[in-house]
């Protein structure tokens, strides 16, 4: 089973309502980035689970489109920054097909702490805005990290 941790794109700082927030131009941009480079993955009807939170919805259909992944999105309230870590973890680990995660700080990084073995606060992962972690399960807990991507890092059809 492979994971990939997706933190939300940049996004629009000046809405009242934080739930509202929409992802900016380049914030929309970075994701068409990613989900390019997350196109060499090929899933295999992959769960999306994603923040209920409209900029994590908006990441996910934007990787969803741009990296041709047919999957049904879900939104989970459980992926919001401030939810609590246990029950995410839970089931991620029951899950039994490829899943793509699309949440907040420091959510993805508690995430990837517990599931690394480190329990969360105890190693601080940085997602900056369109990263992305690429895990595969090994076994039932064993998780092993293949590879981290910030959008800086790849290179757009204009470069």
């Amino acid at each position: 089973m492979q994971l990939i941790l997706i933190r939300h794109g940049k996004s629009d700082l000046e809405f009242t309502n934080d739930d509202e927030r929409e992802l900016t131009q380049r914030g929309r941009m970075q994701v068409e980035r990613l989900a390019n480079w997350l196109r060499q993955y090929e899933l295999n009807d992959p769960f999306v689970w994603h923040s209920d939170k409209l900029r994590a919805f908006q990441t996910a259909e934007v990787i969803r489109e741009k990296a041709g992944w047919y999957c049904q999105l879900l939104p989970m309230e459980e992926l919001r920054p401030d939810a609590n870590i246990e029950t995410i973890v839970e089931k991620i680990r029951n899950v039994d097909r490829d899943l793509i995660v699309i949440s907040h700080m420091p959510m993805l990084s508690d995430i990837t702490s517990a599931l690394l073995g480190n329990g969360p606060d105890k190693v601080f992962w940085e997602f900056g805005t369109s990263g992305a972690l690429i895990m595969q399960r090994e076994g039932f807990r064993d998780w092993i990290v293949q590879g981290f991507v910030r959008p800086s890092m790849l290179k757009s059809k204009a470069d």
